[in-house]
């Protein structure tokens, strides 16, 4: 690796190197994020009440 530093100047201890992603996030079906919803909580119909994380299905939303 070269540096455009003169000679004897203090150097960066960290290098960065940023990567952009250029392509784009993926696209989700319905069906896809019912089932990321399913998968926090569900409506129970028999007891009447909420089965599972009732408070991440409302933060997925």
């Amino acid at each position: 690796m070269t540096s455009s530093a003169p000679p004897g100047a203090p150097s960066a201890l960290v290098h960065v190197r940023r990567t952009r992603r250029r392509d784009r996030p993926p696209i989700l079906l319905p069906q896809q994020v019912q089932a990321i919803l399913d998968g926090c909580a569900v409506y129970d119909t028999d007891r009447g009440e909420w089965a599972g994380n009732l408070r991440d299905r409302q933060q997925a939303r």
